[in-house]
């Protein structure tokens, strides 16, 4: 295993076990439900810092899901899975089906 391999491993291993562990301790924490805009217009129904807590809610769901659309990525990359779906490349597999330019697919995968 290279060096860049094993980094890799350790960080995506740590990764994973703080999100497990942040997902058992507030599972429902990140929970963020819709607004009717029906109902925005009414001030009284509005409080800004429940709005604001939902903001840095949906934050670190997009960070955790960033962080596993990466790792999926890397791996259709490292072990060739796009050759399962019929596609010569990962960059076609990416563009394709997922809408992902290729300049997007470097930064997911390699940065």
């Amino acid at each position: 295993m290279s060096k860049k391999d094993a980094i890799r491993n350790s960080v995506g291993n740590l990764l994973s076990k703080e999100l497990k562990s942040s997902d058992e301790k507030n599972n429902n924490d990140l929970e963020v439900e819709l607004i009717n805009y029906d109902n925005s217009n009414n001030r009284e129904r509005l409080n800004a810092e429940l709005l604001s807590e939902d903001i840095k809610k949906l934050d670190k769901k997009n960070v955790e899901c960033l962080i596993l659309k990466s790792q999926r990525l890397f791996l259709f990359s490292k072990h060739k899975l796009y050759k399962e779906l019929n596609y010569d490349n990962l960059e076609d597999f990416a563009e394709n089906r997922h809408s992902i330019s290729r300049r997007q697919l470097q930064k997911y995968v390699y940065i």
